[in-house]
């Protein structure tokens, strides 16, 4: 039972710190858009393209904050990554080069378009500012950028690659899905309430509280299913999608209730940031069903 248990626990530290789940969450929900604007479910350059640079972009971002919090108590989550810190390099490397290669089979205007997010994850990653500082360590701007570079990614490039970015529906789900994104980030700014109070990041949590963070959370998750429900009456989501979405939404507002800075990562990292990933699935079983 004692082995079996640690080959579960390595194969869960493997999905999920090789930033393969977070990537796998990204790309459902590009195929999700896809499927409700169009109703087809395939996998194109495109997809390919935010899978590997999703990958690279936070396998990147983990090996900077492991430099950033040197001196700083160590949490399970980076000890965690510090031990995996080689195999996170190569996996950087080896996304990086994929993405570079699907970035150059998209359309050009869709390239140009997807400057704008690589511009805010790069600086959002690198510590390019006075004092080394991230886009992410100024106070309460991280989860904005999460919420804005989600969308773009997730919403706007799949619908400007089958030219319907203009169009009403197309920009309801593009508010559905940052209200989605912001609700589902606010916990992970539970989970590092410790490690932004001792980098002196201010955050919404730390500011309002844990109960009014979690209050705010459910109350965007809230106005994402009222967007749900005009996406519904316009019929751009048919009985079933509108039934898993509601599902999915009532799932993640239960994630999102249940947590507090003791959570094990797994609860963020895993549950939290599958509910994406969940999402998309239910989506498409509903909607073929």
């Amino acid at each position: 039972m004692a082995l079996f248990r640690r080959l579960l626990t390595q194969l869960v530290d493997l999905v999920l710190y090789s930033n393969a789940w977070i990537a796998l969450a990204a790309l459902s929900l590009v195929a999700q858009t896809r499927y409700l604007l169009l109703g087809n479910w395939r996998l194109t350059d495109l997809e390919g393209f935010v899978f590997s640079a999703t990958l690279s972009l936070y396998a990147v971002h983990r090996i900077i904050a492991l430099e950033k919090l040197k001196g700083l108590p160590p949490t399970t989550r980076f000890q965690t990554i510090a031990r995996r810190r080689l195999d996170i390099i190569l996996y950087a490397l080896l996304a990086g080069a994929g993405s570079l290669y699907f970035y150059l089979q998209l359309p050009g205007w869709v390239q140009v378009s997807a400057l704008v997010p690589a511009l805010f994850s790069v600086l959002y990653v690198l510590p390019v500012f006075r004092g080394r500082r991230r886009l992410r360590d100024f106070n309460y701007l991280k989860i904005f950028l999460v919420a804005l570079v989600w969308t773009w990614v997730t919403v706007v490039l799949p619908t400007q690659q089958a030219n319907l970015g203009r169009q009403f529906p197309a920009l309801l789900l593009g508010l559905q899905r940052f209200l989605f994104i912001f609700a589902i980030t606010i916990p992970f700014d539970i989970r590092d309430l410790a490690v932004d109070a001792r980098t002196k990041v201010r955050t919404l949590p730390g500011s309002v509280g844990l109960q009014r963070a979690r209050l705010l959370s459910l109350g965007l998750l809230v106005l994402a299913m009222v967007v749900a429900l005009l996406l519904w009456r316009i019929d751009t989501y048919a009985d079933p999608v509108f039934l898993a979405w509601s599902i999915s939404i009532l799932i993640a507002g239960a994630l999102v209730w249940g947590a507090t800075p003791e959570r094990h990562d797994y609860y963020f990292s895993g549950l939290i940031d599958g509910t994406m990933i969940l999402q998309a699935g239910m989506v498409y079983l509903f909607g073929n069903f």
